[in-house]
């Protein structure tokens, strides 16, 4: 697998969602590298993390969005349980695997996958409420990078 995950272009200018990204990065990361050494049992805790911390994440977030009476909140809430739903399955059905090659497939799957959406998650929708969270005052305009 190889490819690693790169946080660029996640920050949103809300310190504690950017921390977050950063870190759901950092474990998609340690799960690529898991799965390139064959370490499968360490992909399987490493993807209980990234469930649990995806979870965290989302409420957090929605809790911001709401209390910020952002207008797409449904519409962003759906997304999160259609990702947190893909990813659990994927981690569900990895748990079932137990040889070598169904487990490195698993891993691809999940990495081709399930990683596409969630950083798609990260980098897309979550810059959908961006401007309107700046607008309202609660984030920040993130420093350009240099």
């Amino acid at each position: 697998m190889k490819k690693t995950h790169e946080p660029t272009s996640i920050e949103l200018g809300i310190p504690e969602i950017d921390k977050d990204h950063v870190q759901l990065f950092a474990i998609m990361n340690q799960i690529t590298h898991a799965a390139d050494a064959g370490d499968y049992d360490d992909c399987n805790s490493l993807l209980s993390e990234l469930v649990a911390s995806i979870a965290v994440h989302f409420q957090y977030e929605e809790a911001i969005l709401n209390s910020a009476k952002y207008p797409g909140i449904q519409r962003h809430q759906k997304r999160h349980a259609k990702v947190l739903d893909q990813i659990t399955s994927v981690k569900e059905t990895c748990k079932t695997k137990t040889g070598a090659t169904e487990l490195e497939d698993c891993y691809k799957t999940c990495y081709q996958d399930t990683f596409k959406l969630l950083s798609d998650e990260l980098h897309d929708c979550d810059h959908n409420f961006e401007t309107y969270m700046q607008e309202q005052g609660v984030a920040r305009n993130p420093a350009p990078a240099s």
